[in-house]
C-alpha cells in the first residue's frame, strides 16, 4: 500500500512537471546561487543558480521513462 501511494505521488509530480514548475528548470541565475531554501525557492538553489525543486520535478519525467524502458 505505502509502495503504491509512493509511485502515485511521483506519477504525479512527473505530470505536474509538464504543465507547472515553479522556475524553469535550465534557467541559469548566477546571483542566486547557492541559495538556501526560502519563499521563492523551496529548497534552494544549485550552484548556477538553478531552482532545485523544478530540477527534481522535471528530473522525474526522465525517471518514469527509464523505468517503463526497463521493465
Amino acid at each position: 500500500m505505502l509502495g503504491s501511494v509512493l509511485s502515485a505521488l511521483f506519477v504525479a509530480s512527473a505530470l505536474l512537471s509538464l504543465v507547472w514548475t515553479p522556475w524553469p528548470a535550465t534557467e541559469i541565475d548566477i546571483p542566486n546561487k547557492l541559495r538556501p531554501p526560502n519563499v521563492s525557492h523551496w529548497l534552494g538553489t544549485d550552484s548556477l543558480g538553478r531552482d532545485i525543486a523544478s530540477q527534481l520535478l522535471v528530473g522525474a519525467q526522465n525517471s518514469i521513462v527509464v523505468g517503463v524502458i526497463a521493465v
